[in-house]
């Protein structure tokens, strides 16, 4: 790229060989931006698996005394405290139902309103008249399931502080509700990292790109390359479509790059709730707003009124974290065909990811994600069988017709010319097939072969060779059977069950 004008001796220029529009240089672009969203997606999800109520309690100033009891002792309180917060739960909208209090407050069963005609009242304020009438109800219910540990200091200090910090799905909810904000960022960045890609390939992707402000220019001028201006501009055009709403970017998208992320795959307006369930949560305290029920679908929000709080437990977040990785790895998937055609890039752990998916019975997940890669242009040869027994794997698990499914299995012919890859592909045909004399013969060919690395561990983890382990018991022997010691160790990990397996 040419140096910005007047460049002279101590002043930045163009050093760096990477032009914006080199296809080469941003066809990585994509992968990369798929893992810095998928890390964010993975390490929220741990967060959450791994929020136990110990690990909570334990930073409590009660907590650190409470680390005096036993293990046994700590599992014996945390049983019946889940105990606990079942019998008070039930008393405790009972009570307020009786005391005629609940369209008031705004409290029942599972956070719901019984009234959304009732403006919902202030958190203080609702917890403040909560503690006035309830807190005799509270203390005769800690009497009743906790009085035997009165005598207990340490015992008493930690149902307590547990107590004061909610049962174990409030702990998670209040988690989740922090992760949201987190996830929407990350998401707006990866969308942002694809449509930059464009529109560095394409500058006017997006319309006439912007012209530099002079006062702008004046402070950095001495300091500006050519390179600088045009990322400058680029990032003003992508900031300008991510500050509209997520119904901005479908439109704006769909009309100057010609893909409609809505309907990539995976179930758009999960993705599109999540964004609202974020806006409820900083603007709104967590709470439906008039914005959240003008701007969600209505199946997504049953159940929902006007000041409902949105819990943000496991049960919203799994499934939640679940759609946007699909959606990720779909939109992505589209994009670097539509930029790249035969030279796309994909995410190199994509068929991990399926497998995954499917692993959790995440069966329409897993298609909407090998529909996405079996566009046009096709993935090359080394992903595409993957792709297709996978695919056809999950269309057997979701009840396909069988019969049109078995006639595009048996004929079948892989572009594969490597013994091992010819192997594995049969491998793939007769557990598709559910033809278990042919797979155990294969399988013993395998065991007895020391050139086509086989692996009994790595197929014993493939959700395609589990189901033919549960439905063989020959096959199950064979797998589960004692390993044949070989001299040459196994190859690389085979394509169509956990290719490129993650880090």
């Amino acid at each position: 790229m040419a140096e910005s004008a007047g460049a002279g001796p101590g002043r930045h220029n163009d050093s760096v060989p990477i032009a914006l529009d080199d296809p080469r240089f941003q066809s990585n672009s994509i992968p990369v931006a798929v893992e810095l969203m998928l890390t964010t997606l993975d390490r929220c999800r741990q967060m959450m698996e791994n929020a136990e109520p110990e690990r909570a309690f334990s930073s409590t100033p009660e907590g650190q005394r409470g680390n005096t009891l036993s293990a046994r002792e700590r599992r014996t309180l945390d049983t019946e405290l889940a105990a606990f917060w079942e019998v008070a739960r039930k008393r405790f909208v009972e009570e307020i139902q009786r005391l005629e209090i609940a369209k008031e407050l705004g409290f029942a069963e599972d956070s719901e309103r019984l009234d959304d005609a009732v403006y919902p009242w202030a958190p203080e304020l609702s917890m403040n008249i909560q503690g006035i009438l309830l807190q005799n109800l509270e203390r005769e219910l800690i009497w009743e399931n906790f009085g035997k540990y009165s005598n207990d200091t340490i015992k008493s200090e930690y149902l307590l502080a547990n107590i004061r910090l909610g049962p174990d799905r409030v702990r998670k909810s209040v988690l989740g509700s922090a992760l949201i904000p987190l996830i929407v960022s990350k998401l707006e960045e990866f969308l942002s990292a694809l449509v930059r890609t464009a529109v560095a390939l394409h500058p006017n992707t997006l319309g006439e790109l912007p012209s530099i402000p002079d006062d702008i220019f004046r402070r950095y001028r001495a300091h500006l390359s050519s390179s600088d201006i045009l990322r400058w501009q680029i990032d003003q055009k992508v900031t300008s479509l991510i500050n509209g709403s997520p119904g901005d970017w479908q439109t704006a998208i769909q009309k100057r790059i010609g893909i409609d992320i809505a309907n990539v795959g995976a179930d758009w307006a999960r993705v599109e709730e999540i964004i609202q369930r974020r806006h409820a949560i900083i603007h709104n305290n967590g709470r439906v707003d008039d914005s959240y029920m003008a701007k969600v679908e209505d199946r997504l929000r049953a159940g929902l009124q006007l000041g409902s709080v949105l819990i943000c437990s496991t049960r919203y977040m799994v499934p939640a974290l679940i759609e946007l990785e699909t959606w990720t790895l779909c939109v992505a998937a589209y994009w670097a065909k539509r930029l790249f055609k035969v030279d796309a890039r994909y995410h190199p752990y994509i068929i991990s990811r399926v497998v995954d998916l499917e692993s959790m019975g995440r069966w329409t997940h897993a298609i909407d994600v090998l529909d996405a890669l079996l566009r046009e242009p096709l993935p090359n040869r080394d992903l595409l069988s993957s792709v297709q027994i996978n695919r056809w794997f999950c269309l057997q698990e979701i009840g396909q017709d069988y019969e049109s499914l078995e006639r595009e299995i048996k004929t079948w012919e892989p572009d594969e010319d490597a013994e091992e890859d010819i192997f594995y592909n049969e491998l793939a045909r007769a557990a598709l097939l559910r033809n278990y004399a042919e797979l155990a013969r294969l399988i013993r060919r395998g065991l007895g072969s020391e050139v086509l690395g086989f692996d009994k561990k790595y197929l014993r983890e493939m959700p395609l060779m589990q189901r033919s382990m549960n439905e063989s018991a020959e096959i199950a022997s064979l797998l589960r059977g004692p390993e044949i010691s070989r001299t040459r160790a196994p190859s690389r990990p085979k394509r169509y069950g956990r290719s490129n397996k993650r880090r």
